[in-house]
């Protein structure tokens, strides 16, 4: 790496790009201007001078540790005697990798400050020319070119008045500056990486934590991940190439949620602490235990949900035919809660593995994908159809009476934990969004919890004696009811067309439906077939067709896409948007929906259409922000995870320079109309 860094250097002494002495300066690829802050600097005080360097779309600089390749700006300045220049401050970078070169950046446009030095024997109205020569190596992903531009200022000393027209500019370079932490920070060594532990001094809801060393050509190689570890959050930085046996020095970079500026910096020094063998497990903490009974609880709900509930009684039916087969019916019931279980530990797992990878992921985020809705709606509608009695499938079927041992079990479970996932109970989003702060072990239990509390109603069922006893008597009323539960899941199957409508637009929605006509007729079909004892197989073909069709959905966004909620004047959400309202001291009700979250639709049609409301919030001056996570969005997965959430819907309260409140997910008229009576009332819904 110190070859390329010696071609680059001899690059930029041989190939340079002259321009016109003026207080701005155009090359090819960017314009720098230089920028005082004020026109009449006093003697013996400071003087800030802004480098503004602004690059051409795609192209970038390089921060004062460039990382393993690249260059910072270097100043050549021509100064007059009495006037010192300090060093250069550069704002927060960015870290690029390119074919697994690591570079740490500055993109768009960038603010570099210097404090200059005013000898105190100047005379008043002394005459103070300021020239400065700027070696810049500017880059694109694929090229490099180093160029220089000659600038200068010719101010005059005075009473060291600020330039009212700058004052701006100098304002936002000092907001992107690093701040620097006074506390000396401590981090444990384990065989693979370091663990930075992170005061409570720093910012809350942090979203992302990166550590940048600032000697020159040294960097982080792989993954660095932020996680609360009893309690203390705790940044894990690989160890590659970073001493362990000497003090960490370097620059935090943190995303926070619902800020402005969203990114901030700090100079940070951390001395190590003991060595910790990576092997030695975590103690878990009381948030497991919550996060654990959440989950249950919240899976227990889930089969009151109407793509559950089906289900759950059919397997209740089950019982009621079942008769004196109480070990095949535990044996059952086994099998569906390890169905239950490890789809959802599955899900759970691919979410983890999915913000490992630094990807903004959420619960049932497979739903933002309008293929797997359309496949989902197929399932749907062959539950649907077999509950309505168009064909029996004895290996996998809900007919009335039939036992079908462990497989049928498993596969019965799986199915119920698959479509129960855009059914987000009242419980589940908190347990699930602690999940995702424990270490892997713990959060797969958490899971796991969730898919024994959707099983635990037929458990209860098959080992508890008493509670069969509450189940009618067997006769042709089961017929009928086993034939009424199909309504709940074709207005399931319709809810499903309407999402994909909603994600990809109409086409896509007509697809859909088309590929569930396929396979209505191709199970009507075997239905016919079934009765007269003839072969399934030519069924296959039309059923294969019908998800191909499905997964052959085009994946873009929809066109056309409605606002939540007219009656309320919401606005999209942006963090941005929230600080810029926030700074006027306006109150705001901020809440995460999407289109697939059935408790997300009806609080909307319900609390949050109401008159009452709308009247009371227009009348407070509330500013309402909607975030739709439909089809995904990363300042919403930010948003989620820094209030602890894995999903929608979420229910936030702004007041004042107060900390947001958390509202219940299950809201009411009443309950949102006491939010404007006064500032005191939010403490109390709080409770």
């Amino acid at each position: 790496m110190m070859i390329h860094k010696i071609l680059v250097s001899c690059l930029c002494l041989l190939i340079t790009v002259p321009s016109i002495a003026a207080s701005t300066a155009t090359t090819p690829h960017f314009t720098a201007e230089l920028v005082a802050e004020s026109l009449t600097p006093a003697a013996g005080k400071n003087l800030t001078v802004a480098i503004v360097i602004e690059p051409q779309a795609g192209w970038h600089t390089y921060w004062s540790n460039p990382g393993e390749i690249g260059l910072p700006p270097d100043p050549h300045w021509t100064l007059p005697a009495g006037v010192t220049a300090g060093t250069l401050q550069h704002p927060v970078p960015t870290q690029m990798v390119v074919e697994d070169i690591i570079s740490h950046v500055h993109e768009g446009t960038t603010i570099l400050l210097s404090d200059f030095a005013l000898d105190s024997t100047l005379a008043s109205a002394t005459r103070l020319p300021i020239g400065l020569k700027l070696d810049v190596l500017i880059c694109s992903e694929s090229l490099c070119i180093p160029e220089n531009v000659t600038v200068d200022l010719v101010l005059v000393t005075g009473d060291g008045a600020a330039d009212s027209a700058v004052a701006s500019l100098f304002a936002q370079a000092r907001s992107q500056l690093p701040k620097t932490f006074t506390p000396e920070l401590t981090y444990t060594i384990t065989d693979t990486d370091l663990q930075l532990q992170l005061p409570e001094l720093l910012p809350a809801n942090i979203v992302v934590a990166q550590f940048f060393p600032d000697t020159d050509g040294q960097v982080v190689r792989g993954k660095q991940t932020l996680r609360t570890k009893s309690g203390q959050r705790v940044l894990t930085i690989p160890r590659n190439g970073l001493p362990t046996d000497a003090p960490l020095s370097g620059l935090l970079r943190l995303e926070i949620a619902g800020t402005e500026p969203a990114v901030k910096g700090f100079h940070i020094i951390a001395h190590a602490g003991s060595l910790v063998p990576a092997a030695i497990p975590e103690p878990v903490d009381v948030s497991f235990w919550l996060a654990l009974a959440g989950a249950i609880l919240g899976g227990l709900l889930l089969n009151l949900m109407p793509c559950v509930f089906p289900i759950l009684s059919l397997k209740a039916l089950t019982l009621v035919k079942a008769g004196g087969h109480e070990a095949e019916t535990r044996i059952e019931a086994i099998g569906y809660t390890m169905g239950a279980i490890t789809v959802l530990v599955m899900l759970g797992a691919i979410v983890l593995l999915l913000k490992q990878a630094g990807h903004a992921a959420g619960w049932a985020f497979q739903l933002q994908d309008p293929r797997v809705v359309a496949v989902l709606a197929l399932l749907v509608i062959a539950i649907a159809t077999n509950l309505a009695g168009l064909y029996e499938l004895p290996s996998f079927s809900f007919a009335v009476g039939q036992r079908k041992g462990l497989w049928g079990g498993i596969g019965s479970g799986a199915l119920a934990a698959f479509v129960a996932t855009p059914c987000t109970g009242p419980f589940m989003a908190g347990a699930l969004g602690t999940a995702l702060l424990l270490p892997a072990p713990a959060a797969l239990a958490v899971f796991a919890g969730l898919g024994f509390g959707l099983a635990l109603p037929f458990l209860g069922l098959a080992y508890y004696a008493p509670l069969r006893r509450w189940l009618p008597r067997p006769g042709n009323w089961m017929q009928t009811f086993r034939r009424l539960l199909s309504l709940p899941m074709f207005a399931t199957a319709v809810w499903l067309y309407w999402i994909v409508g909603r994600e990809a637009g109409v086409v896509a929605m007509t697809e859909s439906v088309t590929a569930t006509l396929i396979l209505g007729l191709a199970l009507w079909w075997y239905g016919l077939r079934q009765n007269v004892g003839q072969s399934a197989t030519p069924v296959l073909f039309p059923m294969i067709a019908s998800v191909l069709l499905a997964l052959g959905i085009a994946n873009t966004q929809s066109v056309a896409s409605e606002s939540g909620n007219r009656l309320l004047n919401n606005q999209p959400y942006s963090a941005a948007l929230l600080a810029e309202i926030r700074a006027r001291h306006q109150p705001v009700f901020l809440y995460l929906t999407a289109d697939w979250c059935m408790i997300c639709k009806v609080n909307e049609a319900t609390s949050l259409s109401s008159a009452d409301v709308a009247q009371a919030f227009s009348k407070a001056g509330v500013a309402v922000l909607e975030g739709d996570w439909t089809r995904g969005n990363p300042e919403i997965s930010q948003l989620l995870q820094s209030q602890g959430r894995a999903g929608v819907p979420l229910y936030l309260w702004y007041s004042g320079d107060k900390p947001p409140v958390e509202l219940p997910q299950v809201l009411s008229p009443s309950m949102l109309v006491a939010l404007t009576d006064s500032v005191d009332s939010v403490s109390v819904l709080s409770q």
